[in-house]
């Protein structure tokens, strides 16, 4: 190989892990038994439960690593060693690997790697204490997976138990409920709910909410057809309910009716309440006032903000402020009045929504 070229694989050969820790001349002789090739994509590079022959390393581009199942698993990028286990322990290939995008790829047989560390034990012993590392890397991080899985599971059941909670309290309150009635209409508790339960059942609402993605909602809503079904997920931002019937009111309509510039309008971060799903934020506006005119606020949950559901806390109250051009801030009230003059200002911080579920 052309010695530009050489120093350059020296340097990217370096930084790979297997090779961690040779010396420039014992990479210069591994690099002195690559063969380099480029790929298209398509192209495999090796299949799954064939003998493993060869080592790759990815210089430039993009491989996919494809399971026994035919399922895409993986993407390896650059700079990448792929089949150096199965090299190192003569077992055969665990997966396909297919070039995803274009690759410039180096190829070490076994044969030759095998033969530089019969004669240098000092590679040998640096090959095998990084491939070590290596596992044990991967078994830390597999056990913090399981951890968080564990966690997810505990986490998952603990929902559960809310909602059994939840569902054993309706049914309390139903029972309650046809009791009282058939005391009303001086029938026996069984006889009302045989004849009316039906009914009722016919006018309940039914909603299943699913913790997953839209797939399984779609699969579910076919399955289920008398159940509307939601997909848990956190709350929508900036849900604007104030001044019109509209979704929301354009700035330019706003500025174009009343004699106010609207100099902020923005969303309120932080103010949705925590949860497995957290609250919806609300909305910050900035209103300065251009001439003199009598303002009034007609406003809700500014001592409690929206409560949250099965652990989830609650959303931040909303507040307004009245800013003086003369710096003085005044607090007001849910329902409030005031007389203000041009170059006074409002900012109205909406509530946030409450959160749903034990934080996790």
């Amino acid at each position: 190989m052309p010695g530009d070229r050489e120093k350059q694989l020296v340097l990217v050969l370096r930084k790979i892990p297997v090779f961690e820790g040779l010396m420039p001349f014992q990479i210069k002789r591994i690099v002195g038994v690559c063969k380099h090739r480029f790929y298209q994509p398509g192209d495999t590079i090796c299949y799954v439960d064939t003998p493993s022959t060869a080592m790759y390393v990815l210089i430039s581009g993009e491989l996919s690593i494809i399971s026994s199942q035919n399922a895409r698993v993986a993407t390896i990028l650059p700079v990448t060693t792929v089949g150096e286990m199965g090299v190192l322990t003569g077992q055969p290939r665990s997966a396909t690997v297919e070039v995803s995008k274009p690759s410039a790829i180096l190829t070490i047989q076994k044969v030759q790697f095998d033969a530089i560390m019969d004669d240098d034990v000092h590679i040998q012993v640096k090959v095998y204490q990084n491939i070590v590392k290596a596992l044990s890397d991967k078994l830390g991080n597999d056990n913090l997976r399981l951890r968080d899985l564990q966690l997810e599971i505990e986490s998952a059941q603990e929902r559960l138990g809310h909602l059994r909670s939840g569902y054993k309290k309706a049914q309390q309150r139903t029972d309650d409920a046809f009791s009282l009635a058939a005391s009303y209409g001086d029938m026996q508790r069984d006889k009302f709910e045989a004849e009316h339960s039906d009914t009722l059942q016919e006018h309940m609402p039914r909603f299943l909410i699913v913790d997953g993605d839209v797939n399984c909602c779609a699969l579910l809503q076919d399955a289920l057809g008398q159940f509307e079904v939601i997909v848990a997920s956190n709350g929508n931002e900036a849900v604007h309910t104030h001044m019109t019937n509209t979704r929301i009111t354009d700035p330019e309509i706003l500025e174009h009716r009343y004699p106010v510039r609207l100099e902020r309008f923005s969303i309120r971060p932080q103010s949705g309440g925590s949860g497995a799903y957290t609250g919806g934020n609300g909305v910050i506006r900035e209103l300065v006032f251009l001439e003199s005119m009598s303002l009034s606020l007609l406003s809700q949950r500014r001592q409690q903000g929206p409560y949250g559901l099965a652990g989830g806390s609650a959303g931040k109250p909303g507040t307004q402020l009245l800013i003086r051009q003369s710096g003085l801030v005044t607090p007001l009230k849910a329902i409030d009045a005031q007389d203000v003059e041009a170059g006074d200002r409002l900012i109205l911080e909406t509530p946030g929504g409450g959160g749903y579920g034990q934080p996790t």
